[in-house]
């Protein structure tokens, strides 16, 4: 086997050819900090012993498309699961028992209570994408996906603790408006959706 071939391969540097040729020695650099695994083949009666990294793959191989099917099963389960979830907990119809205990709290009508907890998160999870998409494209889907993430759970727990009609119908806009992305950002993993 020609070892000139063998090292184009693994994208490495060519052993020097003066080498008394014993053992030589060959390290894969990426971005000039060596790797943490080292290989050693047995290549025409010279060993060589080869630190190889993950990064050095080309630049294919880490692509979505080429990732492992449990891989990307597990990962479009998530988004479609982080898609429900956050599109229900925004829309849910409100059930008459919490309607009920909601109005006593802040001394609202049924209309302001039932319609408005639907029609106001709603609202905001129609127009979030305009904001969203933009930023996901700029910036990455998993960054504005936990951001979003961290802006429904926060009005979640605002929704659950203020004091006023007022505070809470501003909490259930910002549950929508942080569940955009789930909505947006969420629909372009069709790179990663299983084939």
């Amino acid at each position: 086997m020609d070892n000139s071939l063998e090292h184009s391969k693994l994208g490495c540097a060519e052993p020097d050819p003066h080498d008394d040729g014993a053992t030589t020695k060959i390290e894969c650099l990426h971005n000039g900090q060596s790797a943490d695994t080292a290989i050693s083949p047995m290549v025409s009666g010279v060993q060589l012993s080869v630190k190889v990294a993950v990064n050095d793959l080309p630049a294919a191989a880490r692509l979505p498309q080429f990732w492992p099917a449990r891989k990307k099963r597990a990962i479009t389960a998530l988004v479609c699961m982080n898609y429900f979830m956050f599109t229900w907990i925004t829309t849910a119809v409100v059930s008459n028992t919490v309607t009920a205990a909601l109005q006593d709290k802040f001394h609202a009508t049924y209309v302001q209570i039932a319609q408005y907890s639907v029609a106001i998160p709603a609202l905001a999870l129609a127009v979030s994408p305009l904001f969203w998409t933009p930023l996901a494209k700029t910036y990455g889907r998993r960054p504005i996906m936990i951001l979003g993430v961290l802006i429904a759970f926060i009005s979640c727990i605002g929704a659950a603790v203020t004091k006023t009609y007022g505070g809470y119908m501003a909490a259930r806009f910002f549950q929508g408006w942080g569940v955009g992305p789930a909505s947006t950002v969420g629909l372009q993993v069709s790179c990663v959706a299983p084939s």
